[in-house]
């Protein structure tokens, strides 16, 4: 009788966790697609251009801040984001696991990047070359040869030619990256503390840091992609009060794009979206 009991409890603990992990992310997926309908409502067409068999539409606001960096770095508006600017998409890398892919994307989103200097990112993924369960028990310290690690590479979040008919993505998303993604901000900080979020996302890449599968767990020395972009920008908060420092993942627990676009301290200043073969761009010039 005592195990029928015990066996009961543990049920409606977990029970009651699913329920309130669903409603968590109900409510966040519901507020962020408020703040990206608010965002698109404040813009206006600028232009449609034809990209060979592509078509991009463009929109501004109505009133830019003077004191706003412009969104893309290059004059060709090929590259987003300035340095220190992180780039989220909601969407998984797996639309072709159904199911998988709808609940990854809801629960926890698709992949963050921080933007860097000479159109360039940096991030780490769970993809490479070592088995996940090597990964897993590996102290995260010791000398490796894995590459799930965090590595800096050219800024892909807006090439229109990211992907071949042959990736199993490609059905689903097409050439680009994702179907949609967001560009974020982090309020109130200078260049100068942005840079110390580079600098210290460059130590971890110096230091070969290792991929965490593990997530809320094993956190010392490893990291996840939305976990990366959180804790780097930590770094700055030893030269801040209390009252001041960032916290770009609110609940405490596992930090997902959803925490990382409603969190206090970031704005979105970009939004794309794909529809067919037409790009819509919102963006602040």
């Amino acid at each position: 009788m005592k195990t029928i009991k015990r066996l009961l409890i543990i049920i409606y603990i977990l029970i009651g966790f699913i329920s309130y992990s669903l409603g968590i992310a109900v409510y966040e997926n519901l507020k962020v697609d408020q703040e990206v309908r608010q965002f698109k409502k404040n813009m206006v067409l600028k232009e449609t251009i034809n990209i060979g068999d592509k078509m991009t539409s463009y929109y501004v606001p109505r009133e830019t801040k003077e004191d706003e960096e412009p969104s893309f770095s290059d004059e060709k508006r090929r590259y987003v984001g300035q340095p220190g600017d992180i780039l989220v998409t909601r969407q998984s890398p797996y639309p072709e696991y159904r199911g998988i892919h709808e609940f990854v994307s809801y629960y926890f989103g698709g992949h963050a990047s921080l933007v860097i200097e000479d159109n360039q990112v940096m991030e780490i993924a769970g993809f490479g070359s070592g088995s996940i369960w090597d990964v897993i028990t590996h102290d995260g310290v010791s000398d490796h040869d894995f590459t799930q690690t965090v590595i800096t590479v050219p800024n892909y979040w807006l090439d229109r030619d990211h992907r071949g008919e042959s990736d199993p993505s490609y059905p689903y998303y097409g050439s680009f990256y994702r179907d949609s993604f967001i560009g974020l901000r982090v309020k109130n900080t200078t260049k100068e503390e942005k840079q110390l979020a580079i600098d210290e996302a460059k130590r971890l890449e110096e230091m070969n840091t290792m991929y965490n599968y593990l997530f809320f767990l094993d956190t010392k020395n490893k990291y996840y992609c939305t976990d990366f972009i959180s804790r780097i920008y930590q770094a700055i908060n030893h030269q801040r009060s209390t009252k001041d420092k960032l916290k770009l993942n609110d609940d405490g627990f596992i930090t997902s794009v959803n925490d990382l676009i409603l969190s206090k301290d970031t704005y979105i200043f970009f939004y794309k979206e794909t529809i067919g073969n037409h790009e819509h761009i919102y963006y602040f010039e």
